[in-house]
C-alpha cells in the first residue's frame, strides 16, 4: 500500500495496532535514488515524491487514533537489487559511501520525511557484508534508528556499525 493514497489515517492506525507503522518499501537504484514502488521519491539530492506526503506522515503520527503508535518506518531492501545497487555504489567510491548520491538522497529523505525515523532493513541471503554494514552505518549516521528483518521476523539492530 502506498501511503499518500491512503486517506482513512485513524482506521489505518487502529489496524496497525503496534508501535512501529512501517508506511512505505523503498527501493534503491544503482545511481542511488530512492522509490516507492515505481514512483521516485528522493535524486540527486532532492525530494521528489508527493509534496503532501510529509505533511500527511506526521499528521498520522500526531492524530489522536495513533496514542499506540510511537514511530513511523520505512522498509528497504525487500526484493528488486536494493542491497546489490548498494554494493554497487560501495564499490564504485572506493568501498565507502561517504559523499555518494545515496548517502545525500537518505540525508534528504531523513530530513524531508522527519516523522519516519525508522528504517527497517529486509535483509536477504547473499547480501554483501561489508557494503551492507557501510550502509547501516550511514543511515544510523544521518539519524535514522535501524531494525531488520528476516522472513516475518523483525528485531532492532542490537549494535550500531563501528566507525571505519
Amino acid at each position: 500500500m502506498h501511503l499518500a493514497e491512503q486517506a482513512d489515517y485513524p482506521a489505518l492506525v487502529r489496524r496497525a495496532a503496534r508501535a512501529r507503522l512501517v508506511v512505505a518499501q523503498l527501493h534503491i537504484d544503482s545511481g542511488g535514488s530512492i522509490f516507492s514502488e515505481d514512483l521516485l521519491v528522493v535524486s540527486e539530492g532532492a525530494y521528489v515524491g508527493d509534496p503532501i506526503w510529509p505533511c500527511r506522515l506526521s499528521r498520522l503520527l500526531a492524530s489522536e487514533s495513533s496514542s499506540s503508535l510511537s514511530s513511523l518506518a520505512v522498509s528497504v531492501g525487500a526484493g528488486l537489487n536494493d542491497y546489490a545497487s548498494v554494493q554497487g555504489i560501495y564499490s564504485a567510491s572506493g568501498y565507502s559511501l561517504r559523499g555518494t548520491a545515496l548517502e545525500k538522497n537518505f540525508q534528504r529523505l531523513y530530513q524531508t520525511l522527519g516523522s519516519v525515523d525508522l528504517i527497517d532493513l529486509a535483509v536477504a541471503d547473499g547480501c554483501h557484508q561489508a557494503s551492507f554494514v557501510c550502509f547501516c552505518q550511514m543511515l544510523s549516521e544521518t539519524g535514522f534508528v535501524l531494525a531488520y528483518s528476516v522472513g516475518n521476523v523483525s528485531a532492532p539492530v542490537s549494535e550500531q556499525p563501528k566507525s571505519q
